[in-house]
């Protein structure tokens, strides 16, 4: 691999539609959603140095603006320490895949092990987007749409479902389950 990195798991299952194929879920957003989301979709992957370079995790993540700065919010999967679950692993880098393929560092600002989220910082180039996560009307829609990229091939997925009435195991009103697959 690129780099010297040792792939362990590849983290690259595909689902739904690729972006290109404007097939699926795509052709059912409107062209403005569409290509915000492109653009706005990032694949993180982290590692520890001092293990050869080997891949921690890999997931996908949204640009989105925190603290008047663009950053990332993704899954705190990504720096979980595999054997407590309640704790981050420690030296762990992050590359961040842009929408644009440049890959860059990106660097851990906040987590919330409980809630199963991280932002994180990078600095950015080319042209990206922020996507607005603060619609509340979104989140009472039975309609939804789950998108991703892999880290790799830097593929965009998406597919979608509905919001299904059950709570998620987080004690938040807001994290709710859906049925994309």
């Amino acid at each position: 691999m690129e780099g010297g990195m040792v792939l362990v798991n590849t983290f690259e299952e595909n689902f739904g539609r690729s972006f290109d194929s404007s097939k699926g879920v795509w052709s059912k957003l409107s062209k403005t959603v569409a290509e915000n989301l492109s653009r706005s979709v990032v694949s993180l992957s982290s590692y520890n140095e001092h293990e050869g370079k080997t891949r921690f995790f890999a997931c996908s993540g949204v640009i989105i603006e925190w603290k008047g700065c663009s950053t990332i919010l993704t899954s705190a999967s990504l720096v979980r320490n595999r054997f407590d679950e309640k704790k981050i692993e420690e030296n762990l880098k992050i590359d961040v895949l842009l929408p644009n393929k440049l890959r860059t560092e990106g660097t851990l600002e906040h987590y919330n092990l409980h809630y199963n989220v991280a932002i994180v910082s990078f600095k950015g180039f080319g042209d990206h987007s922020t996507a607005n996560i603060h619609d509340r009307g979104a989140i009472r829609s039975s309609r939804v749409v789950a998108v991703g990229r892999c880290f790799e091939s830097s593929m965009l997925m998406a597919t979608g479902g509905i919001c299904t009435s059950c709570l998620s195991r987080f004690d938040c009103d807001a994290i709710r389950y859906s049925t994309c697959i």
